[in-house]
């Protein structure tokens, strides 16, 4: 299991990055949405 752990630190950034990329998806439509 030692040598998978590169993949399982990437694996986290990704869903990091997914995250952050949805939260601000829905940040710009909420803003558009009540600006509008």
């Amino acid at each position: 299991m030692e040598p998978q752990e590169p993949q399982s630190r990437v694996v986290p950034i990704i869903l990091i990055v997914l995250t952050v990329a949805a939260v601000s998806l829905v940040g710009i439509a909420l803003y558009v949405i009540l600006t509008s």
